[in-house]
């Protein structure tokens, strides 16, 4: 079974093993590619802004209800020149997802032509309000929710 969205974008699912070995020998080459224990759900609408704008992310996760609750990440993607990239921050909530059991959010934020700062930093806030807002359905530990990302989204 395979991930898409309005992009068309075909996953390729992979045994765990395999997929960690991937990403130690060849990490650009693990593009489009899930490992089989991680559920990816593609491009939700976590919130509508007032200015119209929908506020998206890819979720990534291995257990839906783990035993104890667990730590949450949210990636934010570089500025990926002005426009929403596609597939961001896809290896690293892989691999977070399946090595430490983490719910997984890769944020899609405003990007400069859709809002100026703090537009990012509002979204990222947006965020972690609504991960608290599904921790009981999720088993997420709201007292760890941590934020990464690359290039701008690291602002």
């Amino acid at each position: 079974m395979a991930s898409n969205h309005a992009d068309e974008v075909v996953f390729r699912f992979v045994p765990d093993d395999e997929f960690l070995t991937m990403l130690r020998t060849d990490f650009k080459s693990v593009t489009m590619i899930t490992p089989r224990s991680v559920t990816r759900i593609a491009r939700r609408t976590i919130a509508r802004l007032p200015s119209g704008f929908e506020l998206q992310a890819d979720i990534y996760f291995r257990d839906s209800r783990p035993p104890a609750p667990r730590p949450a990440l949210v990636f934010m993607h570089d500025w990926a020149g002005g426009k929403q990239p596609a597939l961001c921050g896809d290896r690293q909530c892989n691999f977070f997802a399946l090595q430490d059991n983490m719910f997984c959010v890769a944020l899609y934020y405003r990007q400069p032509g859709d809002g100026r700062y703090p537009a990012a930093l509002q979204d990222l806030k947006c965020c972690v309000r609504w991960l608290r807002s599904i921790a009981n359905e999720y088993a997420i530990d709201t007292n760890k929710i941590v934020a990464m990302g690359s290039s701008a989204g690291t602002q």
